[in-house]
This record gives structure tokens, sequence and C-alpha cells, in this order.
């Protein structure tokens, strides 16, 4: 915690004035969507569901985002991005950057490595790097071919955009009461495995929520919005590892 404070302090002492570039593009065909629907509205992953030409449980996103920040110079300072795809090429048990780790190093070595980079997974509809429809195959080689087909877009839009001068940051944020999701079947995963296989930790996960919503009475929780205003954009969170641009 310490050594967190000091590079807090140390980040803080040496700020100054930046120039932004963000942009939004067409994400690489990496990430395939693993929830299935079936027939009668149940939601499987793969493997779980005796038919793979189900359809997708619902639409994953298909973009790109970041934003950069440069000195007066032009040097850039660091990079903040986000995939929409799980990030464990490498395997669930290795501690590593994964791909978009990989993608981090390459635009380091192409940009500065006292540079910072800032990934974040976007998986949502639960994203993978396999397609389950050709029998899970790898849409990617391995850790660092993700990471090349992520950084090398998001180098060429850098290279080519707009500069806009930032004078400060400022974030906003709001509280409201939200309601709970209403209880729906297909909102939650189920396959054929019901706790006695290695799909035990899948039912661990959803069977107490479904049980909750299916049961009890419809609550509220509050929640925090929080959004970076960015000259004439607005960064905002629109899930815990993800984000969105608005466009003024």
């Amino acid at each position: 915690m310490a050594r967190v404070g000091d590079a807090a302090e140390k980040a803080q002492a040496q700020m100054a004035p930046a120039v932004l570039v963000t942009d939004v593009l067409r994400a690489p065909p990496i990430g395939v969507s693993r929830r299935r629907l079936s027939p009668n509205g149940q939601v499987f992953l793969p493997g779980g569901g005796p038919d793979r030409s189900w359809p997708a449980e619902s639409p994953i996103d298909t973009k790109i985002q970041f934003v950069a920040f440069e000195n007066l110079d032009r040097q850039p300072i660091g990079f903040i991005f986000n995939f929409p795809c799980h990030n464990n090429v490498s395997g669930g048990s290795n501690y590593t950057g994964d791909m978009l780790g990989r993608a981090g190093q390459i635009m380091r070595q192409k940009l500065g490595e006292e540079m910072a980079t800032v990934s974040l997974a976007a998986p949502c509809g639960d994203v993978g790097y396999f397609d389950v429809t050709k029998g899970n195959a790898r849409t990617i080689a391995d850790d660092w071919a993700g990471g090349r087909t992520i950084a090398t877009p998001i180098l060429k839009a850098y290279a080519s955009g707009q500069r806009r001068c930032c004078d400060q940051l400022t974030v906003r944020s709001i509280v409201e009461r939200m309601p709970d999701q209403p209880y729906n079947e297909s909102t939650f995963c189920h396959d054929n495995c019901r706790g006695d296989s290695n799909r035990r930790m899948i039912r661990e996960r959803y069977d107490p929520e479904e049980k909750a919503l299916r049961h009890g009475a419809r609550r509220t929780a509050r929640w925090k919005s929080n959004a970076l205003p960015l000259d004439r954009s607005l960064l905002y969170p629109i899930r815990p590892n993800c984000f969105q641009f608005m466009e003024s």
C-alpha cells in the first residue's frame, strides 16, 4: 500500500497539461459469444448445450475504444483501451497480462517504455477467444498474436487521430437507486452437468442469484455512475470493466 501511495503522490506532483486522442474502432474478429440460446429459452455455455448451432444469447460488443494522453511536445504519456473478450488466452491459472498485456507491451515498444497502458477486458455476453460453432476452434494462436491484432489498429488510429487540448479533468458522479432485474430463466446459464462435474463452478455462481430472483420480492440497489468529461467527449463506464464514449 505504501508503494501505491508513493506512486500516486509522484504522479500528482508531475501533473502537466496534456493533449487527448480518442477513437472508437471496429474490433478484430477475436471474440465469439460463448452463451447459446436453446429453443426453449435456456442459456448454455459451450459444451453444455447439445446443439452448437443454437444462436448467440445476445449481441456482443464489436468495438475497441481508446483514449491516449500526450504532453505538449506530442510525446505519449499513456493509453486506456478496452477490448470485448475474456483475457485468458494463456490459461486461467497463469499470472500474466495475457493478450491485453501483450498489446500494451507492443504499444510501449513502439511509443516508449515509460508510457503507461491500462487495458480493460469487456467480455459482455461471455465472450471467448474460441468459436463454439466450429468445435471451439481458437480465433487466435496465442496471447502474442492477440496482442498484435489488438495493438495494430489502435496504433494506426492514434498516429492519425485528431489532437485535442484538455486544460483539466473533472470526474462527475451520480448515485441512483436502481431496481433489480426481473426473473427471466434465459438470463441464467444452464448446462447438463448440474453440480457433479467440471461445470460445478457455474452452478455455484448462478444458482443462488437465480433462486433469489425467482422466489424473492424485487429489490432495489444503490448504483453509482461516474463520468470523465474529455474536451468534447465523455468517457463513462457501462459496467465495471468497460467504458464508452459520447461525442458532443
